[in-house]
């Protein structure tokens, strides 16, 4: 092919004009984008040159007028001259027109050029990227500006000059780039405006209403590519219609995705984009009006500019997308008895269950709901406490939550009382806690006490101080029920008859409790025989009760008296403890009342104290539970017998008794009588605040059990533990955060009543774990092992509870009494300040019962 030099001067002049131009426009890099593809008939915005040399620099075009036109921005296409001698202009609209449609007069009107014109558009930048560029046209350092002056001025030869002139390019890159292209374009058949791929993307949003806690959708995609790509804003996971994630950079024509608000409650909004990658409408040509806002004409337009898509181009389309706030979580509960499903539990207790019926609750998230039986009397809680967490698949349903009721509510109405949280955070999402709500409330059935007896001698001289033995099973205490015995005589004969006002000698009171009582005493003045008529009264936990008239068990034969010489004479007694609750260290004696006990005949006299036991009910005089055994001399009246000291906290029962000699039988009575027993306990204390503080002056723990170390594998706890006592109102927890604070005032632990409580700092003043860092994380069933004295004692995790620190704990944590518990405590649910510090706003108090 010829190079050699076009000589017209015209021409000439025009090309050093091109050369000499004085400033360069210069965008490093674009990403224009586009919906659909540009078709003729469309409206685009003119920008001026903006990338290029000034004089051979090409348009932005944008799909919609820029709302800054001053600064436009990333233009959608870009424009190339194709009228030499007609004047560009900027800053308005063009008409998209096919190149058979072209208003101008210059060689560009022939078909063929049109297609030399194309083909160059399609083997250059930016259709091409400017790497691609390089690379096809052999020049490794060809830059944009070189590159575009190349391509103007390979279309204005065919479009203008109709030869190969020897142009003065701005480098020698230019040249090599421009002859590249001319001569593939003179080898090449040329192209059309079709020979340019067609490129659509759309997306169309749900036409109905839109709820959050959902899949939101479908939106459907349409394209002509092979896949496009979705994005969300704000970031939301894309999914199938079946909920699964998909694929966001691979979506197909006709693919239908959602979004996934199943773990959001709130109303909100979002726009889903789609890109394809690449832009159609290359190859079009755009009529220019001279005047803004006019109609080009062949007689009267601007320059016409030659559309080209960048290598850059994307299509894209968006959809928004609104939606209205889930419907807030609701629940109702249904309480019944696990045994039989009615709405009544035996006195001793059982186990009840919770149907919690749930709605709009989110799927997939995990809940936690936890309850607690209220007692319907006053509204108080009973501390029966239970918990399930669960994840639901769908967004109405039930659940079940157990609680197990222990003995001591016989007669009361409990109901249930429930709040559901999102697991792990503290914001309560619904409640039910309607004290009146008769289907989340069962009644405990009253106990039947019942009642057996036994006079305290069967033969006595006139004079004798008689009492009955009363023995009482079954009976739920805490109520007003009121215990007496009646003594009738005396009487020939006995019969059920006999029990008659006429026949009373007296009753005497006593307080029903269950186990062995002795009543009071009378005394009998006349001979005959006597029975006994014990009766429990009636009260809102419990049955009244009584039995029989005239029991030979309850039937005493009163002699005349017979002063000196006869058979030996029949001995009672009538025992009291000296304390009915001491302190540990205590000294504590027996109170032993003797009748018909003739002295100087040899009888002896002992006593012996059984314990410690956890409870009365637990007491068993045997000798591996005798602590000590004291003597006394019998007489008649009342005799104290010697001290024993009890050390350890717990229920203990004295038992006396008297050996028989020539004149007096031996006597005893029953163990376990409440009147001989002594509960040893720790005073009760005074709630403490839980302190949270950084400093502690320790305590003296001399002469008492001390925990040294405790430990929980299953949260990675293993610390010292310090003797803390309670200062101005608070427990003083360990200023060293690694070690935990035994409550001095507390049980010890393996006692057998009372809460040992201990504490321990969740975190320090920087929130550095301490070292109940993650007691927030213990489980309900996992080990809790101290060690105290070098003895290993371990217990069982049976609550985890949360408290707010702007109140006292409850009282039945620090208790002194009751079945032994170990209680630890620590903060929770940390709370970040404005100014960037933090606090805990909860206390977390977890709940063991010893094992083993």
């Amino acid at each position: 092919m010829s190079k050699s030099s076009w000589s017209h001067r015209a021409w000439r002049t025009w090309v050093v004009g091109l050369v000499l131009a004085l400033g360069a426009v210069v965008v490093p890099s674009w990403t224009p984008s586009a919906s659909a593809d540009v078709v003729p008939g469309d409206s685009l915005w003119v920008g001026p040159k903006m990338q290029g040399y000034s004089g051979s620099g090409i348009h932005g075009i944008f799909k919609d007028t820029p709302a800054d036109t001053s600064n436009p921005g990333t233009p959608d296409y870009w424009g190339y001259c194709i009228e030499h001698d007609v004047s560009a202009k900027s800053y308005r609209d063009g008409e998209v027109v096919a190149p058979s449609d072209y208003l101008g007069t210059n060689l560009f009107t022939q078909p063929a050029v049109q297609a030399k014109v194309l083909w160059v558009l399609a083997h250059s930048y930016p259709y091409l990227s400017l790497a691609d560029f390089r690379a096809a046209a052999g020049v490794p350092n060809l830059t944009v500006n070189d590159a575009i002056e190349a391509t103007q001025y390979a279309i204005w030869r065919y479009t203008d000059l109709g030869f190969d002139a020897g142009w003065n390019f701005s480098s020698a890159d230019g040249g090599t780039a421009y002859w590249y292209l001319v001569d593939g374009a003179n080898a090449s058949g040329g192209m059309t405006p079709g020979d340019f791929p067609s490129v659509t993307a759309s997306i169309a949003a749900p036409a109905a209403a839109q709820v959050a806690g959902t899949l939101v959708g479908p939106f459907t995609i349409s394209t002509n590519q092979p896949t496009v790509s979705v994005s969300v804003d704000p970031g939301v996971t894309v999914t199938d219609a079946a909920g699964t994630a998909i694929n966001t950079a691979a979506v197909t024509d006709g693919q239908q995705v959602y979004l996934d608000l199943r773990g959001s409650a709130t109303a909100g909004s979002a726009t889903l984009t789609v890109s394809a990658n690449g832009a159609g409408g290359s190859g079009n040509i755009i009529s220019v009006p001279n005047t803004a806002g006019g109609t080009p004409t062949a007689g009267d337009h601007a320059q016409t500019l030659i559309l080209i898509a960048p290598s850059t181009a994307t299509t894209t389309d968006s959809a928004d997308v609104s939606w209205a706030a889930a419907p807030a979580p609701s629940i109702g509960t249904t309480l019944t008895d696990k045994a039989d499903g009615d709405h009544t539990i035996p006195a001793g207790g059982g186990t009840v269950v919770d149907t919690i019926a749930y709605q709009n609750l989110v799927p997939g998230t995990s809940y936690t709901v936890t309850g607690e039986l209220m007692r319907k009397s006053d509204g108080s809680a009973t501390g029966i406490t239970g918990s399930k967490t669960f994840t639901p698949a769908s967004a109405n349903g039930t659940v079940d939550v157990e609680f197990t009721v222990p003995p001591g509510y016989a007669g009361q109405s409990l109901v249930a009382f429930e709040t559901l949280e999102v697991t792990g955070q503290t914001l309560v999402v619904a409640s039910h806690t309607d004290i009146n709500d008769t289907a989340q409330t069962v009644g405990v059935g009253k106990g039947a006490p019942t009642v057996t007896t036994q006079a305290s001698a069967a033969t006595v001289q006139v004079g004798a101080a008689l009492h009955d033995v009363v023995t009482i099973t079954g009976f739920v205490p805490g109520g007003n029920a009121t215990g007496s015995a009646t003594l009738y005589g005396p009487v020939a004969a006995l019969n059920g008859n006999v029990c008659t006002e006429a026949n009373q000698v007296g009753t005497v009171a006593f307080t029903p409790q269950n186990g062995t009582i002795s009543t009071p005493t009378i005394t009998v003045t006349q001979p005959g025989l006597y029975t006994w008529q014990v009766t429990l009264s009636a009260d809102d936990r419990n049955t009244a009760a009584t039995h029989a008239c005239g029991l030979a068990a309850e039937t005493t034969t009163v002699q005349p008296a017979t002063p000196g010489g006869g058979a030996a004479g029949k001995v009672s007694l009538t025992t009291e403890t000296s304390h009915a609750e001491v302190k540990p260290g205590a000294q504590v004696s027996d109170k032993v009342t003797i009748a018909g006990f003739v002295p100087g005949h040899g009888a002896t006299g002992s006593a012996t104290l059984y314990g410690p036991f956890a409870s009365r009910s637990k007491i068993t005089c045997t000798p591996t539970n005798a602590v000590a055994t004291v003597a006394f001399t019998p007489a008649n009246g009342t005799v104290e017998t010697p001290q024993v000291q009890v050390n350890r906290t717990g229920y203990y029962s004295w038992v006396a008794s008297t050996t028989a000699d020539s004149h007096n039988t031996a006597a005893t009575h029953a163990c376990g009588l409440v009147s001989e027993t002594t509960l040893v306990r720790k005073d009760q204390y005074a709630v403490p605040v839980v302190s949270t503080g950084f400093s502690t002056d320790g305590w003296d723990g001399a002469g008492r059990r001390t925990i040294d170390r405790i430990s929980i594998p299953s949260i990675g706890v293993n610390a010292r533990t310090s003797l803390v006592g309670i200062k101005r109102g608070r427990m003083a927890v360990p200023g060293n955060v690694a070690r935990t604070g035994q409550l001095a005032q507390s049980a010890a632990a393996g006692d057998l009543i009372g809460t040992t409580v201990i504490a321990g700092h969740v975190s320090d003043e920087h929130d550095r774990p301490g070292a109940f860092w993650k007691l927030t994380k213990i489980r309900k069933g996992k080990i809790v092992t101290v060690w105290q004295g070098g003895k290993k004692i371990k217990y069982r995790v049976t609550a985890v509870e949360r408290f707010s620190r702007t109140k006292k704990l409850p009282a039945r944590i620090f208790s002194t009494t009751g079945d032994h518990e170990l209680v630890l405590i620590s903060c929770a649910n940390k709370v970040r300040t404005s100014g960037g510090g933090f606090h805990y706003n909860q206390n977390v108090v977890v709940t063991a019962v010893p094992i083993g």
